[in-house]
C-alpha cells in the first residue's frame, strides 16, 4: 500500500503490515468527532460513567472499547508511516514493537468490554495516555 505523508514523502508498506496494525478500520482522522457511529452525547455519557455519575449500557461500553482500539491502531499506523518516511525501516520497526503491547491489550479488553466497570476503563485510558494515544 502506498501512502503520501504530509511532507510529500511517499512510503510503500506491505498490506500485511497495515493489516497487522489496523484490525478495525483504516481512517484518515480517527478522532471520535469525525466518526458517524458515535455521537457527542454518547461520549458525554461515557465521561459521566467514568466520573461515577451514571451507568452506561453494555453496547456503549463495547463501542467505546472498539473506538479506543480503532483510534490507537490508526494513530500507531500514522506514527509508523512517519518513522518509516523520515527515519527509515529500523526506526519504524522499533516504533511498531513499542506500540504492540498496547494494541494487544486493547484487543483483549474489547473482548470483555461489555462487562467492564469504571476502574477497568480508567486503567485502559491511563495506558493509552501513557503511550501518547489519548482518544478523548
Amino acid at each position: 500500500m502506498r501512502f503520501v505523508l504530509a511532507s510529500g514523502i511517499e512510503v510503500e508498506v506491505p498490506e500485511g503490515i497495515v493489516r497487522t496494525i489496523v484490525t478495525t478500520r483504516l481512517a484518515p482522522n480517527p478522532y471520535w468527532g469525525y466518526q458517524p457511529w458515535i455521537s457527542r452525547g454518547e461520549v458525554k455519557e461515557f465521561l459521566e460513567f467514568l466520573k461515577g455519575d451514571r451507568e452506561i449500557d453494555r453496547e456503549l461500553k463495547v463501542r467505546m472499547a472498539w473506538y479506543f482500539l480503532f483510534y490507537a491502531e490508526n494513530v500507531t499506523l500514522a506514527g509508523y508511516l512517519q518513522a518509516l518516511g523520515h527515519a527509515g525501516s529500523e526506526e519504524a520497526r522499533a516504533y511498531l514493537e513499542f506500540n504492540k503491547p498496547v494494541l494487544e491489550r486493547l484487543r483483549e479488553f474489547l473482548r470483555k468490554a461489555g462487562g467492564a466497570g469504571r476502574e477497568e476503563f480508567l486503567e485502559i485510558l491511563d495506558l493509552l495516555v501513557e503511550y501518547g494515544l489519548d482518544p478523548l
